[in-house]
């Protein structure tokens, strides 16, 4: 057990490393979100206010959708052994902690940030399954490339209340209106390893420190918010036909004001002066903008692997073959995404299984878990394919039922006993079978 000495040293020490990892993602934070930071573009302090407000209207924000793209492309679905197509009963502890939902956070923070974490804790009647944002929690690790566990892991909990989580305690430390910090509180969990889990988009040995979807795709969005600031300038100055008088003054009324021509459908000029020549200046084109933009938003869609039309909203009447064709991208980057992401849900459903003294789910090593499939595919395709497995290949149908897209194990479990109870004569196959054996007795 630490002392509060130690407690409050090894907190500012997870503060102080994680300083340089907090300013990045407080950049994408921002970036994600408009409200943070309303503009990219840069205009003079004594611009017009008209120019503020087109600043604020530039922000055109694909970002988001990016990462919405590929998370709503992964779901997990199931945890299965090797022995069994049935899920592990660590499963329930899924479901009971709500994880069926919880699971986008987990898998939106690795994607957007690079890399999120989860929590395992003694719980009664089932252990307790909570998900943070690596904004919220710092891990502190051995090796930040190969280990498993970290040994300490710090949870921001609110601005004044933190927990410091180690193989066997949890520390509350809290601070006080003078603004210091002190331990208040200690539990012990006794899990025997920090029970913090790293989710991450991807393991690249090179990088110092995660990096996620957003961050690359950043100075492109910059890009894309300056285009149509000029845009929105240029539709508000020059996008009208501005029309010029030369050789002629216009008459001043009594106070000595000059009367302006106003142009309209019923108003015709008319000068007696011959010399008098009247025309008007050419609008701005704005299809240079529009293609910018557009260029912009395909290179995001090129760097990030996502279809370019769910950014454009662009497509013409496409066959199933050449919307899977557009996609291929993006189902590359999301399986890449699923090899992570994985392995760190198979640790966490193996931690809850320990924790819930469960130790033959625990020590599966070579349980897996089960992705949604969401490829685009038309069901029709697709029923095809798997009926033509199972008539030409000879693989059992119940075996492929798993591959129905949108199938949960729920449905299945239900097809299965719909089967079993239409199996007429299987069933009075096994009454004649348990007959015999009992005959033979």
């Amino acid at each position: 057990m630490l002392s509060a000495n130690e407690v409050i040293d090894l907190q500012r020490a997870c503060v102080e490393e994680s300083a340089l990892e907090s300013r990045r993602l407080e950049a994408i934070a921002e970036a994600l979100r408009p409200e943070l930071h309303p503009s990219s573009v840069n205009i003079p302090k004594d611009a017009q206010p008209e120019m503020l407000t087109y600043a604020r209207k530039a922000r055109t924000n694909y970002l988001p959708l990016v990462v919405d793209i590929l998370v709503q492309s992964l779901r997990v679905v199931g945890f299965r052994g090797t022995q069994s197509r049935e899920n592990l009963a660590v499963w329930d502890i899924w479901q009971a902690n709500g994880m069926d939902a919880k699971q986008a956070g987990l898998i939106r923070g690795a994607v957007a940030f690079g890399h999120s974490y989860g929590i395992v804790l003694p719980g009664d009647p089932v252990p307790v399954m909570a998900a943070r944002s690596a904004r919220k929690l710092t891990a502190m690790y051995v090796d930040p490339l190969d280990d498993m566990w970290p040994v300490y892991a710090l949870d921001k909990v609110d601005a004044s209340t933190n927990r410091l989580i180690d193989a066997n305690h949890i520390y509350t430390i809290s601070r006080s209106r003078d603004g210091r910090w002190a331990l208040t509180d200690e539990q012990e969990h006794g899990v025997g390893v920090c029970p913090v889990v790293r989710f991450r988009d991807r393991v690249d040995l090179d990088l110092d420190m995660p990096q996620g979807v957003v961050e690359s795709l950043i100075p492109i969005q910059s890009r894309i918010d300056e285009t149509v600031f000029g845009m929105l300038t240029a539709q508000h100055f020059g996008a009208f036909h501005q029309r010029w008088v030369t050789g002629w003054t216009a008459p001043k009324d009594a106070n000595g004001n000059t009367k302006s021509l106003k142009s309209s459908a019923k108003n015709l000029w008319t000068f007696e002066d011959p010399d008098v020549k009247a025309g008007q200046f050419q609008a701005s084109d704005l299809k240079g903008y529009i293609d910018s933009q557009q260029s912009g938003v395909r290179d995001i869609a090129a760097i990030s692997q996502v279809p370019p039309q769910a950014l454009l909203g662009q497509m013409a009447n496409l066959s199933a073959e050449a919307l899977a064709a557009t996609e291929a991208g993006k189902d590359r980057r999301a399986a890449e995404i699923e090899t992570s992401l994985g392995e760190s849900f198979e640790q966490y459903l193996r931690l809850a299984a320990n924790i819930a003294g469960n130790p033959d789910a625990a020590g599966d090593d070579s349980a897996q878990v089960r992705w949604a499939d969401t490829t685009a595919r038309s069901l029709a395709q697709v029923v095809d394919a798997l009926g033509k497995m199972a008539t030409m290949l000879g693989i059992p149908p119940q075996g492929l039922w798993d591959r129905v897209p949108d199938a949960t194990d729920q449905d299945i479990a239900e097809w299965k006993a719909l089967a079993e109870s239409n199996d007429v004569l299987g069933q009075l196959a096994g009454q004649f079978a348990r007959q015999a054996d009992g005959i033979d007795k």
